[in-house]
């Protein structure tokens, strides 16, 4: 008898924590062309921190093929161009060569080309 109430407590106990983590599941950032165009200029400034920077390129961008198309662009950019050793501590964070940034630039003139799109 004690095995099944202690089975029954272990039960309840497991369902609650299940489902204490579904429901308090956290939200995820969703980048739009908004977001996408400030992290583009601040990295073309150097206002970017690279770890911002590396979250922005890990983002997933599932809803837009051609934001995703642009983001991975970008990261072959960044293979190509990006500087390995920043400077901690001083701004600008130049996280580019200066071909790299120009082609940020680049990217930025066909974002702000494109038409208005309403999801």
């Amino acid at each position: 008898m004690d095995i099944v109430i202690a089975f029954c407590a272990s039960f309840i106990v497991l369902c609650a924590l299940g489902l204490a983590i579904i429901i308090s599941r956290k939200s995820f950032k969703r980048v739009d062309e908004a977001y996408f165009t400030d992290c583009l200029t601040r990295c073309s400034q150097g206002m970017i921190t690279s770890d911002e920077w590396l979250v922005f390129l890990s983002l997933p961008i599932k809803h837009d093929p051609w934001l995703e198309g642009l983001k991975m662009e970008l990261l072959d950019i960044n293979e190509e161009y990006g500087v390995r050793t920043v400077k901690v501590g001083q701004l600008p964070y130049m996280l580019m060569e200066e071909q790299g940034i120009q082609c940020i630039q680049a990217i930025l003139e066909r974002i702000s080309e494109r038409p208005y799109k309403d999801f």
